[in-house]
């Protein structure tokens, strides 16, 4: 996996940016939660509507790419 798409899979959330999971699933942050000045928790929406808060830990278990950067990589691969 080349360093661009490594520094892109360990980037902190963005909100209002989609993500794609390593299941396919395709998820948007609503919002992010600030504990003294860092981010602590995510809010996520799935595209049937359902909204969790999750740990920035497990956010950053969680492998997501950039739906962005998903679609160029589909275009690289002439997917």
């Amino acid at each position: 996996m080349s360093m661009a798409i490594q520094e892109k899979l360990s980037k902190q959330p963005e909100v209002s940016n989609w993500y794609v999971s390593r299941l396919g699933r395709l998820l948007k942050v609503r919002m992010l939660l600030l504990a003294e000045g860092q981010p602590a928790s995510v809010m996520i929406e799935y595209l049937d509507g359902s909204r969790y808060t999750i740990s920035i830990n497990t956010w950053n278990r969680l492998g997501l790419i950039s739906y962005a950067l998903g679609e160029q990589i589909k275009e690289c691969l002439d997917v």
